[in-house]
């Protein structure tokens, strides 16, 4: 019997092996409510023919087959806006396209583990933990500050006459009617634990931060350099102009190094500069940048990631781009990582305190898992790997 375009589609993109013409058809397609019922016929048959230890726990498939349908949450269907992929295709996602990045986002692999045996994490208390969402604080030149996610849309304030607004989507965006401003000052936004933001700098620029993150800037750009300054994580689409180069200062705690910088004309990348995290990593999408610590420089190529350690200089490797920009399309994605980089990024989420029982778990895990589920749900896809959690509170403990 033929099959539909749509089946052919999904079927290639269940296996990964579509092309991103492919892809892009395949998300044409499912936006189109005469192919409910085919896509719902198609998710269940991919659900029943999951292998063993890979499928989904019942709980969360409940979950996320509830999400689809009511796509509520904005992370789940961003109507009347865009979501911008790694690989540069824009989408318009719909509740269609949300159950693919959900069916397909949900799949878990214990690299080092062959007999996957389904838990159930212990949890006492009230264990909902919800995702992060869109939450930041604006630190204003005077030294007053902004809830932006409690803040309305529209006109928040003026700095001199450039004019702070918060756009319907939740991004915050600086414009000056009056050309360049007599005055420059200086806003700080930063997000706490289980938050994330959107941001439109005063020359176009974008940045998107990641939780316990911030970012120091003017009102607007003038002199030789667009500077900044970050800590945390941040993902960035620098507006090009090659008579202002940007530059970004990445602050961290390093024993014997210098603040790191990162110089560019016009690109896309993603700087990650926790302080609990071993190293700093600058991921390059597009264009060129380099980097600067101390005497040591070096520049990266598209599809380059450095590493900034501690005690060493910098370490430059071809980068698993997807999976260093996964936060920005709501996906946490994780490759030979081990227990405690994935509860690093999880507590952050979460905002939840992480203690473990067992001093070295010694195992690595590769998967990903949609940001939107709560904490209970994304627990019990790793226990599907025989790995167990006790929750309390906000306070997860990782068993043996």
């Amino acid at each position: 019997m033929a099959i539909s375009r749509l089946e052919y589609l999904f079927g290639r993109y269940a296996q990964r092996i579509s092309t991103e013409q492919e892809e892009k058809e395949l998300m044409m397609l499912i936006e189109k409510p005469a192919h409910k019922e085919e896509l719902l016929r198609l998710i269940a048959q991919t659900i029943e023919t999951t292998p063993a230890g890979l499928e989904m726990p019942g709980q969360a498939t409940s979950s996320v087959l509830e999400a689809i349908f009511q796509a509520e949450s904005p992370r789940l269907v961003r109507e009347q806006e865009t979501v911008k992929f790694s690989r540069r295709i824009t989408w318009r996602i719909g509740a269609a396209v949300a159950v693919a990045a959900l069916l397909f986002g949900w799949y878990w692999n214990g690299r080092t583990q062959k007999n996957k045996v389904p838990a159930t994490a212990k949890t006492t208390g009230d264990n909902s933990l919800p995702p992060g969402g869109n939450k930041a604080i604006l630190t204003l030149g005077d030294g007053s500050k902004i809830v932006l996610d409690s803040a309305a849309n529209g006109l928040i304030t003026h700095q001199g006459t450039v004019k702070i607004i918060k756009r319907a989507n939740g991004e915050l965006s600086y414009s000056d009617p009056e050309g360049k401003p007599a005055e420059i000052f200086y806003n700080m936004m930063t997000t706490p634990r289980g938050g994330e933001y959107e941001l439109s700098l005063p020359d176009g620029s974008r940045a998107w931060l990641n939780a316990t993150s911030s970012i120091r800037y003017p009102t607007s750009f003038a002199g030789e350099r667009r500077e900044v300054e970050i800590s945390g994580e941040v993902y960035f689409e620098i507006a090009r102009n090659s008579a202002m180069p940007f530059v970004v200062k990445v602050h961290r705690e390093m024993a014997g190094k210098k603040d790191m910088e990162i110089t560019v004309l016009g690109t896309h990348f993603n700087v990650m500069a926790y302080p609990d995290e071993p190293e700093i990593t600058t991921t390059l999408l597009e264009g060129k940048v380099s980097l600067t610590n101390g005497s040591a420089n070096i520049v990266l190529r598209p599809g380059q990631q450095a590493k900034l350690e501690n005690t060493a200089g910098f370490a430059v490797e071809e980068a698993d781009v997807d999976k260093a920009v996964a936060w920005t399309t709501g996906f946490f994605q994780f490759e030979n990582m081990n227990i405690y980089s994935i509860m690093r990024q999880l507590s952050r989420w979460y905002n939840v305190e992480v203690s473990y029982s067992v001093k070295d778990y010694g195992r690595l895990f590769g998967g990903r898992i949609n940001r939107n589920l709560n904490l209970p749900e994304v627990l019990s896809v790793l226990e599907a790997n025989n790995i167990h959690f006790r929750i309390e509170g906000r306070k997860i403990t990782v068993l043996p």
